[in-house]
């Protein structure tokens, strides 16, 4: 994460620190867009997603990367942190 911007309120100095979720969007649409929908059962992993860092730590505060089921339900909820159109649970 990096400082995205700094406010005055009042005599406190308030830091803003996010990132740029554009190239992930761009990269997870991409592999969306070109994917070969192969998937086969065995010990493979395959890449299902590419979360934002900021969007991932929401989710834990939340508690919903504790067990991978939930995290697939957040994935099939928000596609566009898919890399895959399968759905995934």
């Amino acid at each position: 994460m990096k400082l995205l911007k700094t406010k005055l309120r009042g005599d406190k100095i308030i830091f803003v620190y996010g990132e740029e979720t554009a190239d992930i969007l761009k990269a997870n649409y991409e592999d969306r867009k070109n994917t070969d929908e192969i998937w086969k059962k065995g010990k493979e992993m395959k890449l299902a997603g590419r979360i934002p860092r900021t969007i991932f730590l929401k989710w834990e505060k939340l508690g919903l990367t504790q067990d991978p089921k939930d995290l697939l339900r957040m994935l099939e909820r928000y596609p566009e942190y898919k890399t895959t159109t399968k759905r995934l649970i």
